[in-house]
């Protein structure tokens, strides 16, 4: 685990949000990983996600969560859009989403998205 810098909120004092950090870069670099996965792709993921493609290193993540319907429903929905176009951003730099059903699936690519492909196909 590597201790890094991070944001909360009042609205949500459970959640932290970690913050992009160049030990995270450093540490990608001394293990040197065949494989990166996103568990929970955020503000952090970036800075993962783009050394690895930087270095040729598959990278998947995890789509779990509606944090766009989630900025609204803590009062923040004029964030959607961003936090949106943000997850767009993420994944589609990624060589492979997981999502939990179908429904999500369907929705990811109505958000464009990139779709998960089938295991095998990327």
């Amino acid at each position: 685990m590597i201790p890094l810098p991070s944001l909360g909120s009042r609205a949500a004092p459970e959640t932290r949000i970690a913050l992009p950090h160049p030990l995270v870069v450093q540490h990608i670099a001394d293990f040197k990983p065949d494989l990166i996965h996103m568990f929970s792709p955020a503000v952090l993921s970036m800075s993962g996600m783009l050394m690895a493609r930087q270095v040729n290193v598959p990278v998947i993540a995890n789509y779990q969560t509606d944090l766009p319907s989630y900025a609204a429903h803590y009062g923040l929905p004029f964030f959607s859009g961003f936090v949106n176009d943000w997850l767009r951003l993420i994944h589609n730099g990624c060589h492979l989403t997981l999502v939990p059903s179908n429904y999500t699936l369907r929705e990811l690519a109505r958000q464009r998205l990139s779709p998960p492909a089938p295991l095998g196909a990327r």
